[in-house]
């Protein structure tokens, strides 16, 4: 059995190795601590949107469940005495399920898009004054497109995902899972014949992280930074 000494050019390039992925872990944690870290002033709007998100979630998941109750159990027999009642009571309940699903939409898409926007000006000011810091000899090696691509282009993409990304994840996530228990209540055969069409967890991250989707992001923002070269000279106003 090989044994490692001090001078063996596997430990030498196990040791290098080390710390170039710690460092890595280090840079990888501090940004998702920073990116984490907008959402800490409006963290009472983020629940609500949240807890919202998974009412919408429910409440689609429990309309076709009442439907399903009433036609098998009370449409598709005999009726019997006090179906009726069970029928208009259940019709009730899906239309205040209806009513809430609609108040928790309309509080998603304004208050959320109000808590990105919030945070969009952060960033924004954050951005603006980091500007401020740098010095003349910065500028000079930088395009001011570029410059103005950072934070009249991108801050509104980020903004999107700080106001979208949890909430869709929640909704996926929740649906997701309360149709496969639905699914495997109704049918566990069906349920097994579902897993096979969905992606893997490798799949998703080889398509999220490919190279052309990042060179496609790339190339646009070096597009959007050209244009705003040519159009220097011109003065914009951005509400």
């Amino acid at each position: 059995m090989r044994t490692l000494h001090s001078g063996d050019p596997a430990r030498v390039g196990a040791d290098k190795t080390r710390p170039t992925e710690r460092a890595a872990t280090r840079f990888a944690g501090s940004r998702a601590k920073k990116f984490l870290s907008y959402y800490k002033p409006y963290r009472g709007l983020l629940l609500a949107d949240l807890l919202c998100a998974v009412i919408i979630s429910a409440a689609a998941l429990l309309l076709p469940v009442c439907t399903n109750f009433i036609t098998k159990n009370l449409l598709a027999k005999e009726v019997a005495h006090g179906a009726l009642d069970k029928i208009y009571a259940l019709g009730a309940a899906m239309l205040a399920l209806v009513a809430l699903q609609a108040l928790c939409t309309l509080f998603v898409d304004y208050q959320g898009h109000v808590m990105g926007a919030k945070m969009e000006r952060d960033m924004r000011l954050e951005l603006f004054e980091h500007y401020q810091k740098l010095s003349f000899s910065f500028y000079d090696r930088q395009r001011t497109g570029q410059l103005m691509a950072r934070i009249t282009n991108d801050l509104p993409s980020l903004a999107e995902l700080y106001h979208h990304g949890p909430e869709d994840l929640a909704i996926a996530a929740l649906e997701l899972i309360g149709v496969l228990v639905i699914l495997a209540h109704i049918d566990q055969g069906k349920l097994w014949q579902t897993k096979p069409g969905m992606p893997s967890r490798q799949q998703v991250e080889r398509i999220a992280g490919s190279r052309f989707v990042r060179h496609r992001g790339a190339g646009a923002r070096r597009r959007v930074g050209r244009l705003r070269v040519a159009l220097s000279p011109c003065r914009a106003v951005y509400g």
